[in-house]
């Protein structure tokens, strides 16, 4: 009676095969909000009574999601060869799900998918959202990772376990790869669980935990390891001079300059002089900085408001971007540097 193809081939020949131009105004047509620069590749569907796409949004090859009410972020990712069967779905701003992620199962009247800001999922994941399953802002699952809100097979009548939960995972979570989360379960905001765990009970906020099951190692209190202002800035240094090494491995020629307050990168890109400055405060940049951080603080956004910048430990970040402030944007990635456009606080 409900029966439907598990893929929809018609649509993947048809409209997917269609330029992106062509599926913006296929899918407008059918009523659904799509942003003025939403990138369609080839081979994606998206199927669903009630849609909302936001600018700046982009889809990888052969992708398809299909729900009731969908709604993606401004500037989230969703890469190549995904599959999302779901009810209702939402996916915060500048979320990124990475290649091969399934989310699918069986759907119930309070099916949800709710995927915070920031939020990344890495490869081959598998989400199964039966009853709610909320991951907040900033929270990073590892590869091969597997969160399930239901579990059944043998019948219940035999005596055999059967479980429908929901599952929430707070902010600033880490989930490394090949984690398994079963049904009922809640982390805490902040909690970091070790790769491989299998996590059958909760865990609290800021907690550490690791295992099969997963046990806390450490609770808030003890991680993660409090440093000073002194190791802050020394360790933004030593990131901004991996960031030279960086450019310098991909053949771009790196004039370096320092005080003890402040280090500023010289090179150019595109036909252009850009100078990258990182200061202890706003007060220690350099005046013609293309693009500023600062360890302490916040940049000025109406002396800068044109110029990207960045406040590590504010995370927030503001300006106009550019080619430049984008590849420092994914480069603090790499260091769990992860920040809020200013104006969207």
């Amino acid at each position: 009676m409900f029966a439907r193809s598990r893929i929809p081939v018609a649509k993947l020949l048809t409209e997917g095969a269609l330029p992106g131009r062509a599926q913006r105004r296929i899918y407008r047509r059918r009523g659904y909000k799509i942003g003025s620069d939403v990138e369609f590749a080839p081979g994606v569907v998206i199927e669903g009574d009630d849609v909302e796409i936001a600018e700046g949004a982009s889809f990888g090859i052969g992708t398809v999601i299909r729900g009731r009410r969908i709604r993606i972020g401004r500037r989230a990712h969703i890469g190549s060869f995904c599959f999302f069967d779901g009810r209702d779905m939402e996916i915060g701003d500048d979320a990124t799900v990475r290649e091969q992620v399934y989310v699918g199962g069986p759907m119930l009247p309070d099916s949800l998918l709710e995927i915070g800001r920031r939020v990344k999922i890495f490869q081959t994941c598998f989400l199964n959202p039966s009853r709610p399953l909320k991951i907040g802002d900033d929270t990073g699952v590892g590869g091969r990772s597997s969160i399930f809100t239901h579990g059944s097979w043998q019948s219940v009548l035999d005596g055999y376990p059967v479980a429908f939960e929901p599952v929430t995972i707070g902010k600033n979570v880490w989930l490394p790869w090949h984690v398994f989360i079963l049904p009922g379960v809640e982390i805490g905001d902040s909690a970091t669980i070790g790769a491989g765990s299998v996590v059958n009970r909760s865990i609290p906020a800021g907690a550490l935990a690791a295992g099969v099951p997963a046990k806390v190692l450490k609770g808030a209190d003890e991680w993660p390891r409090p440093i000073d202002s002194e190791r802050q800035w020394e360790l933004a240094r030593s990131i901004i001079e991996e960031f030279a090494g960086y450019l310098g491995g991909n053949g771009v020629r790196v004039e370096h300059e320092a005080t003890a307050r402040c280090v500023t990168l010289t090179f150019d890109h595109g036909g252009s002089s850009h100078r990258v400055s990182l200061g202890r405060t706003s007060d220690d940049l350099a005046d013609d900085a293309s693009v500023s951080l600062v360890v302490s603080g916040t940049v000025a956004a109406a002396a800068r408001s044109d110029r990207p910048w960045f406040s590590l430990l504010e995370k927030e970040k503001g300006g106009t971007a550019s080619d430049v402030s984008q590849e420092v944007d994914e480069f603090l990635a790499r260091y769990g540097l992860r920040f809020q456009p200013y104006d969207e606080r």
